[in-house]
């Protein structure tokens, strides 16, 4: 009896161990349902869309760097909202993009520092988002609300 306990818990164990890998896996999204998912979350009429040469110019990332980004910033100077989703190549350059929008991150702060307390409090509680497919920061009063929204398709 004992013997036959033994080898039930060892099987259990060994299927747990052989389907675990595939039980936690991320779900691959496409480019389009991330677009659709920010434009549907966040009302981006006061936001404009920074072309590629935008994006290395605040974020000093080439298009050979990410697969695809989309970036959107407030209209108005003086606000911090801000929304990028960057697509990596490869799992490879997470940590290149992360330090690219870390550093964004910290001079966008520096900008509004000594005059503009609410937006430094927004960029503060600003989003990072990361995984294998993708880095995403999120500056905006709905951060939170994005953020869910972004995790559900994963």
């Amino acid at each position: 009896m004992k013997k036959h306990v033994v080898m039930l818990i060892t099987i259990v164990i060994m299927v747990f161990l052989l389907v675990s890998p595939f039980l936690f896996v991320e779900k691959q999204v496409d480019w389009k349902t991330m677009e659709k998912t920010v434009s549907e979350t966040i009302d981006l009429k006061e936001y404009e869309t920074l072309t590629d040469q935008e994006v290395k110019k605040f974020y000093g990332l080439t298009k050979s760097m990410v697969d695809q980004a989309l970036v959107y910033k407030h209209k108005d100077a003086m606000r911090a909202e801000e929304i990028a989703v960057m697509k990596l190549n490869d799992a490879q350059d997470q940590k290149m993009v992360v330090d690219a929008i870390l550093a964004r991150k910290e001079k966008k702060y520096n900008t509004f520092k000594g005059y503009g307390q609410a937006q430094c409090d927004l960029i503060e509680d600003g989003v990072l988002l990361k995984n294998e497919q993708y880095v995403i920061f999120i500056v905006e009063p709905k951060a939170t609300v994005l953020k869910k929204r972004i995790r559900q398709l994963f």
